[in-house]
């Protein structure tokens, strides 16, 4: 197992170097090393950048960009970068972190991601590749003022013994064309504890993992995504975040009831959340996704096909033995005010449809919550395109 300084050192040894990308792009970043006042100087002035090349004969530029090009569609935050002591600072609960792998709206208060944006097509993920690692790391991008050392440092081993998973917003799996992309997902920016019955890949009969037998989270990243960049060779702009962490006192529960889950004696008996509250980190209630699905020419807003939004609830599943109990009225009622079939069947608990929603719905939960953020989701689109997709709750790719 690779520990925390392992993991420190090969991202930071990597994520300003330029390697060969034999698969892929490869990417790079520059930060200024500078304070806020000076960079306010320089903000929206031109700027000239000098690449020397040694070695070799010659290399090739493209993509390159002063914004992340995640939030080509929109900030749904407005998050910004501010390095003051968080206690006095307008973004300590929305404070933008922009990598070449993704970018995050991150909440001092929390310790958590509000939100996580990137692109994945099939030139950032290749299929049934296994993870690079296996601990979180502080996000080295997090403010590091010495005179305000109090931004959280939260790394993987702060999850220890919980019973909970150390969870991705995005998955390694859509950023594993080399070590480097990769590892720039196991940061603490991007990490949140998940229930295993929300997040796991489990096994079928055979031993292999099987998308198709597991929770609704993991099959629309196993399952939608994968079908969708590799079959269907689309562009998805994702967006991830949590929901109802305002809850600090999590209770007591078994760390799984999935049958397939239950087979391994580390997930047997309950969670034990006392490390993480110890830590500040607060347990999400529901994780959401919302993906925009574009054909690959991104020629324009012509090239934009439909979205599909989720929103899962981040808790045990209600049964081990579903046969003879009761069936459980969907949670989305109580949460939308609808009226949703029951669930009677771990199927269809899992189904990623159960958990099905518009981004009209989602903006309203995250909004109607007593945030000092407000939500508003691809700000950048020309309204009518933007109301149309934002209604969706059915799109499906292909047509039927």
């Amino acid at each position: 197992m690779t520990n925390v300084s392992q993991v420190t050192n090969a991202y930071l040894n990597n994520v300003n170097a330029v390697g060969f990308g034999r698969d892929g792009f490869e990417t790079f970043q520059m930060n200024l090393p500078t304070n806020n006042d000076v960079t306010k100087q320089y903000r929206g002035q031109p700027a000239t950048l000098k690449f020397e090349l040694e070695g070799g004969e010659s290399v090739y530029l493209d993509n390159v960009f002063f914004k992340s090009d995640s939030l080509n569609f929109g900030n749904p935050t407005e998050a910004r970068w501010d390095i003051s002591e968080p206690a006095q600072n307008p973004y300590q609960t929305n404070l933008l972190l922009e990598k070449p792998q993704y970018t995050s709206s991150y909440n001092a208060v929390t310790g958590l991601p509000n939100w996580v944006s990137w692109q994945v097509d099939n030139t950032w993920s290749k299929r049934f590749v296994g993870r690079t690692g296996d601990q979180f790391i502080v996000d080295p991008d997090l403010p590091n003022n010495p005179n305000f050392p109090t931004w959280p440092r939260i790394d993987g081993t702060m999850y220890q013994g919980s019973g909970l998973d150390k969870g991705h917003l995005v998955p390694d799996k859509d950023r594993n064309r080399n070590q480097k992309d990769a590892l720039a997902t196991y940061m603490s920016t991007n990490l949140i504890p998940q229930a295993i019955d929300n997040n796991r890949l489990f096994r079928n009969n055979t031993g292999s993992f099987d998308p198709d037998i597991s929770p609704a989270w993991s099959a629309i990243e196993s399952g939608l995504v994968d079908q969708l960049i590799f079959d269907y060779n689309k562009k998805l702009d994702i967006t991830a975040g949590v929901f109802d962490t305002k809850q600090q006192n999590w209770s007591i529960q078994p760390k799984t009831r999935a049958p397939e889950a239950l087979t391994e004696a580390q997930n047997q008996g309950n969670t034990n959340p006392a490390n993480l509250e110890a830590n500040g980190i607060r347990i999400p209630g529901w994780t959401w996704k919302t993906i925009l699905v574009s054909n690959k020419s991104n020629l324009g807003v012509q090239d934009i096909l439909g979205s599909y939004t989720y929103i899962t609830p981040n808790i045990p599943e209600p049964y081990t033995n579903w046969s003879g109990q009761p069936a459980v009225p969907n949670p989305l009622n109580q949460l939308l005010g609808e009226n949703r079939d029951p669930i009677t069947s771990a199927e269809q608990w899992r189904r990623p449809n159960t958990w099905r929603i518009s981004i009209n719905q989602l903006e309203n939960l995250l909004n109607a919550q007593g945030s000092d953020k407000v939500f508003n989701f691809l700000s950048n689109l020309p309204e009518d395109v933007r109301n149309r997709i934002k209604q969706q709750s059915d799109f499906q790719f292909p047509p039927p």
